[in-house]
């Protein structure tokens, strides 16, 4: 599993990540398992191809597009996608240090 995109969008504190993974199998049969396994990536920082600098911004919402290959990423066919944003919309949170107040929706 890795990296293929990211992107950041800042404004002011609220920092907004896209990312586009490739979990390089055939199949998925467990959406959220695979889902939490990117999440744990994201927040330990431990994708091979991409190093977050952190120490200058951490992702207030985080929205993930995952695609089994880079042939299906590159025809823009997602498996699935999901977001982990805040709770409560109207305050700002980081996804590291207060997941208590994220909920994971996987569409």
């Amino acid at each position: 599993m890795d990296i293929y995109n990211s992107s950041i969008f800042s404004v002011g504190t609220y920092n907004e990540a896209h990312i586009k993974v490739l979990t390089n199998t055939l199949y998925i049969s467990d959406k959220k398992k695979c889902a939490e396994e990117i999440l744990k990536k994201c927040k330990d920082n431990s994708f091979l191809s991409v190093d977050f600098c952190y120490d200058t911004y951490i992702p207030n919402e985080l929205y993930v597009d995952v695609y089994l290959s880079k042939f299906q990423a590159e025809k823009g066919n997602a498996n699935f996608s999901f977001s982990y944003l805040p709770k409560n919309r109207d305050e700002e949170w980081n996804f590291i240090y207060d997941s208590d107040k994220y909920v994971l929706e996987i569409e």
